[in-house]
């Protein structure tokens, strides 16, 4: 969010890039508490980037290897950590947080 903000904007001193950082995190902010309030449940940028793994790990012509590319790994250990095989996201998860993010 603060790098799509920060394009917009260009900031050119620190003091404008440090306002952009703050909006970028406010507007990231309310976004989690918005899906915690539909959830039921405390969101985290890691929960973040495992419901992201999971449901393309999950999605019908995605490699591993394109799992690990778009979570900007190097390693898929590192990815199928993140990959929470045998849970089905409700639909309901699913719509909440593409909703929100």
């Amino acid at each position: 969010m603060t790098t799509e903000i920060s394009q917009k904007g260009q900031p050119e001193t620190f003091p404008e890039s440090k306002s952009v950082a703050r909006r970028g995190g406010n507007v990231a902010g309310k976004a989690r508490k918005e899906a915690e309030k539909e959830l039921g449940f405390r969101v985290t940028a890691y929960s973040i980037r495992r419901f992201a793994a999971t449901k393309l790990y999950n999605a019908p012509n995605v490699s591993d290897g394109d799992v690990m590319q778009h979570m900007g790994h190097t390693r898929l250990s590192t990815t199928m950590r993140y990959v929470r095989r045998g849970c089905s996201l409700t639909d309901r998860d699913v719509e909440v947080m593409e909703k929100v993010f």
